[in-house]
């Protein structure tokens, strides 16, 4: 389905899609349990899920790599960079919800697209 195929959602769907990124994969559960019908409100919230998912195994991956002696010595400075780029990620995603985008995380947008066809 292309994003033509998609109506402009309302404003009640815009603010759960939104609120479905506020506390991770929390919210986007209890979004998806609330408003299971709106497929826009669907997509951000599996893709909150999907998204929480992918950085938690983000963040094991990286301190997997903080025993190796230089990315070990870096590990700080890596963890605040990644630490914030998800801070700015989940704002983005917020406001992009907000307005009735249905933007895609790279990789997990497409699989969460197909499922909701």
């Amino acid at each position: 389905m292309s994003d033509l195929d998609h109506k402009e959602p309302d404003v009640a769907a815009k603010q759960a899609a939104a609120a479905s990124y506020f506390l991770v994969a929390l919210s986007g559960i209890l979004v998806l349990a609330w408003k299971r019908d709106d497929p826009f409100v669907r997509f951000h919230a599996l893709q909150s899920i999907l998204g929480t998912f992918a950085i938690f195994l983000g963040g094991i991956v990286l301190r997997l790599l903080a025993n190796f002696p230089i990315v070990g010595f870096l590990y700080g400075y890596l963890l605040q960079v990644y630490l914030i780029g998800i801070f700015l990620l989940w704002v983005f995603l917020m406001i992009r919800a907000h307005r009735g985008d249905r933007f895609h995380i790279p990789y997990l947008g497409p699989i969460v697209e197909r499922q909701i066809d």
